[in-house]
């Protein structure tokens, strides 16, 4: 909060963001919303991941803000780095 207000502050017509990565369980992420001006997340879906799965958190963030559009700020069709092995698609 502190740096949102500082960046509007200084320059009131920038949009600030932040990347928010899919559903964390202990994070309130419909709070974390009303500090931002455009929801931004990271789609990483795990091989094992349903269809459902990925639409469910798209479908979240798009919530987080009533509606309001967001943003799909980093994603990767196939390999992570952080993956043990990574399925060709």
């Amino acid at each position: 909060l502190g740096e949102y207000q500082a960046i509007k502050k200084i320059t009131p017509d920038l949009i600030v963001t932040t990347n928010i990565s899919g559903h964390i369980k202990n994070l309130d992420q419909f709070r974390w919303a009303e500090h931002v001006d455009i929801v931004a997340w990271d789609n990483y879906p795990l091989p094992t991941d349903a269809p459902s799965t990925v639409a469910f958190k798209h479908d979240l963030m798009r919530g987080l803000k009533r509606g309001q559009s967001y943003m799909l700020a980093e994603q990767t069709p196939s390999s992570q780095n952080w993956q043990p092995y990574n399925l060709l698609k």
